[in-house]
Formats: C-alpha cells, structure tokens, sequence
C-alpha cells in the first residue's frame, strides 16, 4: 500500500525547501538544469527537460507523468502527448517550444493498480534557447524573375514540409517559401542541426520569429558550413565554413558563385548571378526521369496549390513545369551534397 503520510523535498540550484505534507505520495522534484545546457539539448529536436524525483514509498510498479504547458504566462493547459509512463524515477519531457514554460507532476501506481495521490507540480521552467546567427541569401531558379528578386503569392502552410515539421503562427508576407538549412562542422560528415525556415523574395533567409537573419536555436556559435534545402529544387552547400553568432551575423552570398561549393551545381540566372536547380522532386539529388514521371502523373489529376511538382512555384501545375524539368535534364546536374 502506498504512504499516506510523507515528506516533499522541492531542490533547486540555489535552495532547498522541505515541507510536510499529509496525503501526498512521496515524490520529491529536482528541477533541472538550465535550458541550454549542452546535456539538456538534443540537435535534432528543440529542448529536453529532464525532470527526476525521490521513488514513492511502498510497492510501486510504474508512475503516471502529467506535463502542464503555458506559453507567455497565460494558464496552464494539460499536454497529454507530453505525458506518459515510466518505472524510473525520471522522466524526459522532450521537443520542448522557446517561450513556453513547462512542469510537471506524478501519480505512483502499485502492482494491482492502485493509484496514490497525486504530487505536488515541479517547479515551473521556462524554455529560452540560445541561438547563433547568419545572413544567408539564396535563389531559387523555380519562381526566379530578374534582378535576384522571386516571385511570391504561393499560399504557404504554416507547417513545415520537412522533417522537423516546424509550425508558425504566421507567413512571412514576402515569404516565397519554406527551405530546409543544415549545418555541419565538416564537408561530407553528419549535419549537426537543421532547421525550416523561409527564403524571402530578395533572397534573404529568416526564421520566421520576426527575425531578418537565419536563427540556429542551440547551436554554440563556431564555423559551420551551410547546406540549403528546397523540396524540388537541387540543395546547395558553402563552400567554406561560414561563422554563426550569438551576436550580429555573419553574411554569406550563396547567389555568388565562388561561395558555392563545388559539390552543389547551381543554374545561371543572370550575369554573375546563380541559384538552385529546380526539378528534383523526388530528392535524391538528380534530375531524371523519375521526377518526370512524378510530375507527369499530378499534372494528368490536375493537381493545383502547395504541391512538389510545382516547379516554378505558381500554384499550379502546368507545361511550364515541364520545361524546367526537361532544361534541366539534358544539361545532367548532379549534386553530391551530403
């Protein structure tokens, strides 16, 4: 059976306060951390909170976890994704969001499924991530018009189309789309983090957040190179290192072709001005029939709006793409970025 009476030990890094409580199970809390330690963050995600307690006392055969999340001081709502079971006496709360503030509590559940009282909450933590910085500018060949100036009025999600499936509020008004930007501390080695973020119609890359500079969330500044990105166009790499900081920003003109690496060909658009090939749409770095087929089959369904066969970035999928696709495949481009 499960003690009615026991003792909560709340720690933090500076006090300790012990207090007794009668009907609570007990369960003590450590609060973690702070956010942006280096144990604390996982590059593929945003933040883990590790969060641990003292074992119930009696026979326990697993804890039920409830994480509470505010964003912005506003009230605490239950995020039952977040929650879960576990046997140990710690639990990770994982993919945490820059501004939210997260805590949690635990019921201990015996062998027959009895369950204790509930704890008292942890103490709350706010999420607030370090970030380094660059000025990154890059084109598209897809919807390019002149001037290193794109095209815009592509109705955006709010959602990322890549992995990390990033969600925003709101679009950028001169957004032209959502890019894919990896980092990597050595050419052709596993990338260190990437991240969705979208291109503007000048070239320059944002991070959605209000921000005119591409933000790495816990990313120690240093030289990383830069890949790129795009769900139908070939990605592009730096050629050299470009130094992320945590102030200011440093610029890299990925339009300019001695920027680029040698491995990530790049379409001429104007005199000196460069930009991806657009007609990769099945991503495997070539151009080939393969996407032609791909394209050929939605353009047949009339497929229209936020679509990887739309080529030229219209809303629409037409001949138009067709002829991108076909240029490009006679000239053969082949990336090799990693």
């Amino acid at each position: 059976m499960l003690q009615k009476r026991i003792m909560l030990t709340i720690k933090s890094e500076l006090t300790t306060t012990l207090l007794t409580i009668i009907g609570v199970i007990l369960i003590g809390f450590l609060v973690p951390m702070e956010v942006g330690a280096k144990d604390k963050v996982d590059y593929d995600n945003d933040t883990t909170l590790d969060f641990t307690w003292e074992a119930a006392e009696g026979d326990v055969d697993h804890y039920n976890i409830y994480v509470y999340v505010s964003l912005d001081g506003k009230e605490y709502v239950l995020d039952a994704d977040k929650g879960g079971i576990t046997v140990e006496t710690e639990y990770a709360v994982e993919n945490c969001l820059d501004g939210h503030t997260y805590k949690i509590a635990v019921e201990a559940v015996d062998a027959t499924g009895n369950v204790g009282p509930m704890s008292d909450e942890s103490d709350p933590v706010t999420v607030s991530l370090i970030a380094s910085y660059a000025s990154i500018t890059v084109l598209l060949e897809g919807p390019y018009a002149s001037n290193k100036t794109m095209r815009t009025g592509l109705i955006i999600p709010t959602i990322s189309p890549y992995a990390d499936a990033r969600e925003v509020k709101t679009v950028p008004e001169n957004a032209v789309d959502w890019v894919y930007v990896e980092v990597y501390k050595e050419k052709e080695k596993e990338k260190v983090k990437g991240e969705s973020m979208f291109l503007l119609n000048d070239g320059s890359i944002v991070d959605g957040k209000g921000s005119m500079k591409a933000n790495f969330y816990n990313l120690h500044q240093g030289d990383y190179y830069l890949v790129i990105r795009h769900r139908n166009h070939l990605p592009i790499m730096s050629n050299f290192p470009v130094s992320l900081v945590e102030s200011g920003a440093s610029a890299i003109d990925l339009t300019v072709k001695e920027n680029i690496a040698e491995a990530s060909p790049v379409k001429q658009l104007e005199a000196d001005t460069y930009g991806m090939y657009s007609g990769d749409i099945n991503q495997n770095g070539e151009i080939t029939t393969a996407d032609f087929d791909i394209w050929y089959n939605s353009f047949i369904a009339g497929d229209l709006g936020y679509k990887v066969f739309d080529l030229d970035l219209t809303g629409e999928i037409t001949t138009t793409d067709y002829e991108i696709w076909f240029n490009n495949f006679l000239l053969g481009p082949l990336s090799r970025v990693p």
